[in-house]
């Protein structure tokens, strides 16, 4: 599903993407986070597909999918996934099915 000329052309285009600080985002309002201690992938598997299916399975119920990692002290990196649902009254959805697709995918 993923190969890697595909990630070097999606790394390519991030580098052109501006960056905001989190305080800076305006969507940061609504946003059902879950913090990720650890990645438990099978073995031969590309944890890009897998996260390229855990994308795929938000495309109807998300608004906005944000990943942030975060420089905590020490050096050690934090890394965040949020999603924000496409309407208010249903932004509970979004995270729910961010939630389940976490475990599902990442088992672990």
């Amino acid at each position: 599903m993923f190969d890697r000329i595909e990630l070097e052309a999606i790394c390519t285009s991030c580098k052109l993407a501006r960056v905001l600080p989190l305080e800076e985002c305006p969507h940061r309002t609504r946003v059902r986070w879950f913090k990720i201690n650890k990645i438990v992938v099978e073995q031969n598997v590309f944890f890009a597909d897998k996260l390229s299916m855990l994308y795929m399975s938000l495309h109807r119920a998300a608004k906005n999918v944000i990943l942030v990692l975060n420089k905590a002290n020490g050096g050690d990196l934090e890394l965040f996934l949020g999603a924000r649902g496409c309407l208010p009254s249903l932004s509970h959805v979004s995270g729910e099915v961010l939630g389940a697709g976490l475990e599902g995918f990442f088992r672990g």
